[in-house]
């Protein structure tokens, strides 16, 4: 009978534990830890998109890790009110989820990083790291807004939905979107610049395998500005799409007329070459000078500012992911 009354005694203080924890502080106390990840998050983000600076970019993300594995100690800390067991297991996993993600396979892009311009394939292997790592992230993101609704449909809270995401969510999501088209249209310019740079190398050296080069360069860039007019702007933005079509019909223009000059030139006997022949090495060459340093200054300028466009601003007063009130 003893045992009996202390079995009683403790369900009475469950049940009481229960009924003293507000679900709807709980939830809110939930959405702070995860609002303070997602704002180192879009720090560590915006900074690893303009900085070369590896070390620093590496502090940013540990900076992150730091921030998560804070969330997960205050959330495991947190007591549960009735029904709020699958949010609070639930919110744990996602922030495991970011610290796996954050911990490996940012860390990973952060290596690809330093050799991603090396090759055509490195820096495609560095994107597709991104892009991995990035819809990773949306993932977890889905899942914890599928627990916080759930959990709110058990409390019948009365959503003041406004239509829009969590603020700083919608951050980041939309400026991973820009990094991806940025990406998308700087990998097309990428492999056309790489035969250019090749070409251009052979030029230097004087190459006997010169004209297969210019051929591979006209053949990119063609290739390369077929791709671009079809991709659309961002969000009606052509301004970076439009630079890099400018850049690659530069190259095509050269590759397909006047480096066919360089070449027979650089191909042919000094005592056979005429004035003709000279003016018209000249005139490519000048032409070619003249002109690449403005066309790819345009086109980075119109990528940083495009990037920069969606790079949100710091320190924006910050909202719950939802809104909820009780009934």
């Amino acid at each position: 009978m003893k045992n009996y009354t202390l079995l009683l005694l403790g369900l009475f203080l469950t049940i009481s534990s229960f009924a003293q924890v507000d679900p709807f502080e709980f939830n809110a106390a939930i959405i702070a830890e995860r609002m303070k990840v997602d704002a180192t998050n879009l720090e560590y983000v915006s900074f690893s998109v303009h900085s070369e600076d590896y070390m620093a970019v590496a502090q940013k993300r540990n900076n992150v890790i730091q921030q998560v594995q804070s969330a997960i100690q205050t959330v495991k800390s947190l007591p549960v009110p009735k029904s709020g067991d699958r949010l609070k297991s639930e919110a744990l996993a996602v922030l495991e989820m970011y610290n796996n993600i954050f911990n490996l396979d940012f860390k990973e892009i952060e290596e690809l990083k330093k050799d991603s311009k090396s090759s055509y394939n490195a820096m495609e292997q560095y994107f597709k790291a991104q892009d991995k790592a990035e819809k990773k992230l949306d993932r977890a993101s889905d899942r914890f807004e599928k627990a916080q609704l759930s959990f709110a449909k058990k409390n019948k809270w009365e959503f003041e939905d406004s239509g829009e995401e969590n603020p700083l969510n919608l951050q980041i999501k939309k400026m991973n979107q820009a990094n991806e088209y940025s990406r998308n249209i700087f990998l097309i310019y990428f492999k056309a610049d790489k035969a250019h740079a090749i070409f251009m190398e052979a030029v230097s050296a004087k190459d006997k395998g010169m004209e297969g080069k210019r051929r591979k360069m006209e053949s990119a860039a063609e290739v390369a500005l077929a791709k671009l007019k079809a991709v659309k702007g961002f969000e009606g933005d052509t301004k970076y799409r439009d630079s890099a079509i400018k850049l690659m019909s530069f190259y095509l223009d050269l590759a397909s007329k006047g480096f066919k000059d360089v070449v027979r030139v650089n191909k042919a006997k000094q005592e056979d070459l005429t004035q003709k022949d000279v003016d018209a090495f000249n005139e490519a060459i000048d032409k070619y000078n003249k002109n690449i340093g403005n066309y790819t200054m345009k086109f980075n300028a119109a990528n940083s500012e495009l990037l920069q466009k969606h790079t949100p601003k710091f320190g924006v007063e910050s909202k719950k992911d939802k809104k909820v009130k009780k009934l």
